[in-house]
């Protein structure tokens, strides 16, 4: 039970200090550089706040996407309506040569024809409801005891692991001291 207990603090450890990772390169890269949205490796997370697309992705959800202008016919994707400045989340449903006509799949009419320089990525993954753990997450009462308790909690099992290792490590010494001065004693 101890071993399970340790593995998933250790887990949540590792996944609390990932997250921060992420919110650190997220913040520096739409506040301090002024981006538009954050470009982690490639990728971007974007919360979904109408109901175009429903049911296939619902008010609150997030989307993680790749950042591309591959796209294909069907394909999910972001893209820069520079008519009221924010991101748009639509099917594609037609390829011209440079521009797309896409529709939220709720939305009984198509979009206009956009470039396809207004688009930044396709849907990989749609995370159902994340947006709404995240605004319960990014209240500081809530999101820093909950920090300090997991990083409290691994460490306090791993140091506790430490002191019980070194209490064996020293016992299975002066045993092994004890038998090597008795195979002395036998051999002299």
């Amino acid at each position: 039970m101890k071993k399970i207990t340790k593995l998933i603090l250790n887990i949540l450890c590792v996944i609390t200090v990932l997250i921060i990772i992420l919110g650190i390169a997220y913040v520096i890269q739409i506040t301090i550089m002024r981006k538009k949205y954050a470009n982690v490796i490639g990728y971007s997370l974007f919360e979904v706040l109408t109901g175009s697309m429903t049911p296939t992705i619902n008010i609150g959800d997030d989307v993680l996407i790749k950042i591309t202008k591959d796209i294909q016919k069907g394909d999910i994707v972001v893209f820069d309506n520079q008519e009221n400045d924010n991101f748009i989340i639509h099917r594609v449903i037609q390829i011209n040569e440079n521009e797309i006509i896409t529709k939220g799949d709720s939305n009984n009419t198509e979009d206009i024809a956009i470039s396809k320089e207004n688009v930044i990525g396709k849907t990989l993954i749609i995370f159902p409801k994340l947006g709404k753990i995240q605004e319960f997450f990014r209240k500081p009462y809530i999101f820093i005891p909950l920090v300090d308790v997991i990083i409290i909690a691994t460490l306090v099992t791993n140091y506790r692991k430490n002191i019980y290792k070194n209490k064996y490590l020293s016992i299975y010494k002066e045993r092994n001291i004890l038998i090597w001065q008795k195979v002395k004693r036998k051999i002299i």
